[in-house]
């Protein structure tokens, strides 16, 4: 597996897609507030499965 190629693909997915950028805080007052981030790197972690 290209492990590279993965992490791009899987950042270009996030680039387009505003719903997989997003996080939910709270204002002072309690309300709920939407933060869409500009860019993000999703982390990839890469696991040798060829013993199981």
């Amino acid at each position: 597996m290209n492990v590279e190629l993965l992490r791009a693909a899987v950042d270009a997915t996030a680039a387009r897609h505003d719903s997989l950028r997003m996080r939910f805080t709270e204002n002072a007052d309690g309300e709920p507030v939407v933060h869409v981030a500009s860019d993000v790197r999703v982390p990839v972690t890469v696991q040798n499965a060829s013993s199981c």
